[in-house]
């Protein structure tokens, strides 16, 4: 069984190594024991992302990612089980331009961030969480060990300037 994934790219943001992203995030969730997950990410851009921050976070401003866990009880899936065994897990909010801006604050490339934002998400969904950001202990210090295991992932050709 493989996860069932819901890409969807708001209007007016360019991916365009989306077959790329999909496929890692599918091999992502897979590798994680998840291969029955319904799920979505949604590539979107900072004024998008700021808008439900404010809205479910009460936060002002863009973040990089947000991850809307489906708690249990909710969904239809409990009133209609899915036949192919999926069950919905949430979906997970990512901005290319928050990505973009974080890259080149820290100094590390677009391509490895974009990498590190989904795996924070998937691991929200796998029901992990942080209180800060002691990236040594917790949540963090396993998306960091596992962000090694897919350093090798190319969204890109070396050469392919749109990540930079």
């Amino acid at each position: 069984m493989k996860p069932e994934i819901d890409l969807v790219i708001e209007d007016g943001v360019s991916v365009p190594y989306e077959k790329e992203l999909f496929a890692y995030l599918e091999k992502l969730v897979a590798d994680l024991g998840e291969p029955n997950w319904e799920m979505s990410l949604t590539i979107c851009d900072n004024a998008t992302i700021a808008g439900l921050n404010g809205e479910f976070r009460g936060k002002e401003g863009p973040t990089d990612v947000l991850t809307f866990v489906m708690e249990e009880g909710e969904g239809s899936e409990l009133f209609f089980p899915d036949p192919t065994g999926h069950h919905s897990v949430g979906d997970i909010v990512v901005s290319l331009e928050k990505v973009k801006e974080n890259s080149h604050e820290l100094g590390i490339p677009y391509e490895e961030e974009l990498k590190r934002v989904i795996l924070h998400g998937v691991l929200h969904l796998k029901g992990m969480t942080h209180e800060g950001y002691d990236w040594e202990e917790g949540m963090l210090k396993v998306q960091e060990e596992l962000l090694e295991n897919y350093k090798d992932i190319r969204f890109a050709e070396e050469n392919e300037t749109f990540l930079d």
